[in-house]
């Protein structure tokens, strides 16, 4: 199925509201008779006007180029000014419309000032206080666009919803794409699928979530999408908050579990195309569309991609070195930033050593029980991360999903595994420091 393209006129144009000159008169003649007969002076014009409009100059409408879908409504906000200063109208303002049938808007109430679009059609919208008036004039309407069924990279996604997911702060609501799609104050949408047995999706969330009051700043929105539990089972919205709340606390972003995506529940788990976890999906809000994923950008922030959305980011450029280590901190084994360089290393081995170039360096345990790898570095200064890397890919090792490795965000990484490994240290977001590791025994 495929949405269809249409298009909803609202103009905003704010007229003021004058009585007749006939009754402007007689008004002035009856206050002028009552004045005299009691001796006193005569009530000034302003008298029966709110305080908002005294000394009001001007009114403007905000937003203004709202986009509002039929069938939906948005929340307009009057703005007078007064010289050099600004204030808030909204409540002060008369709204009306002047065809109902096409849009209302609420003229009392907390919701005043809030438009209604009921169908595709010409509408103006007026606000009014005193003899002063603005208006705005609003293009087309939010439709949201023609789509496919599949999740993948340069597709449109469809317009799920969830009626029960969770804010950071606990709170349940509604959460729909066609209204995310309407959102002016929406530059991306960053789809976050993950599980519960998943370690690199925990430290994908947790990392994310360093930066999630920035990435929301800058236009960006989170959604962590659960897929399955400790278990491998399905699961709902709540077990995702609870989960990611373990995680993240009360952090940014939206958490719900694909058992009540909707249109159908598991849609996620069904129709997205899904390598391994965590799968990130970055979309444009303007047109819904999957502009790239985590695998690409790499160590780019998600704050770059949302303050420029329409920006190549299916071929993003390389992230700029910056090094804070030189050739005196290097490793005893530098050069090692290949596999083919790797320093060997056996239980008991500590190394002091830098990432000190954008390469990272390799290291490489031959030992054939289980070992514990840790890594300690000052992370005011920088992140670094560590993995056992699969040369033939040139990525970490993924074992059923999961990166073997540690990717936190504190100054301590550490993991174990067993067997002959390559190793590899290198910076998060081309990072560099120096570091001291050590190979034990678990």
């Amino acid at each position: 199925m495929r949405g269809s393209r249409q298009a909803v006129l609202v103009g905003l144009f704010l007229a003021g509201c004058m009585g007749d000159d006939g009754g402007d008169a007689a008004g002035g003649a009856e206050s002028t008779a009552d004045a005299a007969a009691t001796g006193g002076t005569p009530a000034s014009p302003d008298a029966a006007l709110p305080p908002e409009a005294v000394g009001l100059t001007a009114i403007k409408l905000l937003p203004e180029a709202p986009q509002i879908q039929p069938g939906r409504s948005r929340q307009m906000q009057a703005m007078g000014e007064y010289g050099g200063a600004t204030k808030d109208i909204t409540a002060a303002v008369t709204w009306s419309s002047s065809d109902p049938s096409v849009a209302t808007v609420e003229n009392e109430g907390r919701d005043k000032g809030r438009v209604h679009v009921e169908k595709i059609g010409s509408v103006t919208i007026t606000a009014s206080l005193g003899d002063v008036s603005g208006e705005v004039k609003l293009g087309k309407a939010c439709q949201y666009p023609d789509y496919d069924l599949r999740m993948a990279l340069g597709q449109s996604i469809p317009p799920m919803y969830w009626e029960n997911a969770y804010t950071g702060d606990g709170r349940q609501v509604t959460y729909k794409l066609e209204d995310v799609a309407c959102d002016e104050d929406v530059s991306v949408i960053v789809f976050v699928l993950g599980a519960a047995w998943c370690g690199a999706c925990s430290a994908y969330s947790m990392r994310l979530n360093a930066e999630a009051e920035a990435f929301e700043a800058a236009g960006g929105r989170i959604v962590y999408v659960e897929l399955q539990d400790m278990n491998y089972e399905p699961t709902d919205s709540h077990f995702a908050y609870e989960h990611l709340s373990s995680l993240i606390g009360n952090g940014p972003g939206i958490r719900v579990g694909d058992l009540d995506t909707r249109p159908g529940n598991l849609f996620l788990t069904n129709n997205a195309e899904v390598q391994g976890l965590p799968t990130v999906y970055v979309v444009r809000r303007r047109d819904m569309t999957v502009i790239t994923t985590a695998d690409i950008i790499g160590d780019r922030s998600l704050v770059d991609v949302a303050l420029d959305p329409e920006a190549d980011w299916q071929n993003p450029p390389p992230v700029e070195f910056h090094g804070n280590c030189g050739p005196a901190d290097e490793e005893p084994g530098e050069p090692n930033d290949s596999p083919a360089q790797a320093t060997p290393l056996a239980l008991g081995d500590t190394v002091q050593g830098g990432v000190c170039d954008a390469v990272g360096d390799f290291y490489q345990v031959g030992e054939a029980g289980p070992w514990q790898f840790e890594l300690d570095f000052d992370a005011a200064q920088a992140d670094l991360d560590v993995y056992v890397w699969d040369p033939a890919t040139n990525e970490p090792l993924r074992v059923n999903g999961n990166i073997i490795g540690s990717e936190g965000t504190t100054g301590h990484e550490a993991f174990q595994h067993s067997g002959p490994a390559l190793v590899k240290v290198l910076g998060f977001r081309q990072a560099s420091t120096t570091y001291s590791l050590k190979l034990s025994t678990p």
